[in-house]
């Protein structure tokens, strides 16, 4: 077996190869067209769907009912407000003559 010399049986089978490679690579393209294309298209359905859906729950909000609150319930939610989260103390550190904090 010389080493430049291919028998036709191994002839065949590197075209077979080839051949298997090539469509291999055709199928793949036709595939990720086709998956694409279908998930183009249920992106647009499903965003149709949610902005009927959207609109459906804005139109039945009472927005429009909704009185401003009174100054005294503002003045109450502010005192409540102040209550819940306490007071922030800035506590000063200074430094000795060497520089380091005492």
């Amino acid at each position: 077996m010389g080493l430049g010399i291919m028998s036709p049986l191994e002839a065949v089978l590197v075209v077979l190869i080839c051949m298997n490679l090539l469509f291999s690579i055709w199928q793949t393209r036709i595939l990720s067209i086709v998956i694409e294309n279908a998930a183009y298209e249920s992106m647009h359905e499903l965003d149709s769907k949610l902005a009927l859906a959207i609109q459906s729950v804005l139109s039945d909000l009472p927005i429009g009912d909704i009185e401003p609150p009174n100054p005294f319930q503002t003045v109450m939610a502010q005192i409540l407000k102040d209550k819940m989260s306490p007071p922030i103390i800035a506590k000063e550190i200074s430094r000795d003559d060497s520089g380091k904090f005492s």
